[in-house]
């Protein structure tokens, strides 16, 4: 594939959460989470429709440990199962390493899409399809689920890269297989908590019918995602 291959227009770059809350001196810092930012630059020359999620909690967030004086880490049962606390992060109304600001050497388009989640207090979002309660989408201000946005865009294929690959990027990934689009992970184009879950999020997204691949091999496999 050559260097200046555009991917087809029913194909769409979708970049899940590579915010500064989970880089380097974040709040929930992913190891080396920071180091995907170029592939994401360097990958979204090569598409003409980009969509990035941004998680964008309030504060008080029931995933946030201080919200219920609980330990970082550690589970607390809510209405909708086990929620992982997790230290104040992604916040609305924070701009430092809590804050939900999306990384500053990051390349945005006007013609790029933003949805956000998280945005209800009592429901965590890992995933940019469905909320944790697996019943209620993320929209956009016009209405629109990422699913109904993608569709009336003419996407049936998304290539997916961010942070992190054992719980957003991967559970976006996943919700997407469900919703019968077609998914590619760029696997260099993430980090992840912890490599036990990069594995075991990997299996998942193959066993569901999903390709994850370097961006080395997606250069090198241009029937994928080209006209």
């Amino acid at each position: 594939m050559s260097t200046t291959w555009t991917a087809a227009n029913n194909v769409a770059l979708l970049n899940v959460d590579p915010q500064d809350t989970f880089c380097p001196n974040g709040a929930l810092a992913v190891t080396d989470g920071d180091q995907i930012i170029p592939a994401l630059n360097s990958l979204r020359e090569h598409f003409n429709k980009v969509y990035w999620s941004q998680d964008f909690h309030p504060d008080n967030h029931i995933s946030f440990a201080s919200t219920h004086g609980a330990e970082p880490f550690s589970l607390k049962k809510v209405s909708y199962g086990d929620q992982v606390m997790w230290p104040e992060h992604a916040k609305q109304s924070a701009s430092d390493g809590t804050g939900a600001q999306f990384h500053k050497d990051l390349v945005f388009k006007a013609s790029d899409k933003i949805i956000q989640k998280g945005t209800n207090k009592d429901i965590d979002s890992y995933s940019a399809f469905l909320e944790n309660d697996k019943k209620t989408p993320p929209r956009f201000d016009n209405g629109n689920s990422l699913a109904d946005e993608l569709r009336a865009d003419g996407v049936d294929t998304l290539v997916i890269t961010g942070l992190a690959l054992d719980y957003c990027a991967g559970d976006t990934a996943l919700d997407a297989l469900s919703e019968k689009f077609n998914v590619i992970v760029v696997e260099d184009a993430t980090r992840s908590i912890t490599p036990e879950g990069r594995l075991a999020k990997i299996a998942q997204i193959v066993d569901a019918g999903g390709i994850v691949l370097t961006s080395a091999a997606l250069q090198k496999n241009p029937q994928l995602i080209c006209a």
